[in-house]
């Protein structure tokens, strides 16, 4: 089955600053998250560098630390 809605860097980041105000608070953290780190540590068209590695991994420690 093909998902009905696929959605990409920026746009995943738009749908969900749309959806925030109906999320529960634990869902909530998670956004702003993603919101105040995801666009440093992922950068388009550039090579990533063992400081961005490392800092990715430690994004997503604490994205499932939540």
């Amino acid at each position: 089955m093909r998902p009905i809605y696929k959605a990409i860097y920026d746009d995943a980041i738009m749908l969900l600053s749309e959806i925030e105000p109906y999320l529960v608070i634990n869902e909530k953290k998670l956004c702003r998250l993603i919101f105040d780190k995801y666009k440093q540590i992922t950068p388009k068209n550039e090579r990533k560098s063992d400081e961005l590695r490392l800092m990715k991994e430690q994004f997503y420690k604490g994205f499932m630390a939540l």
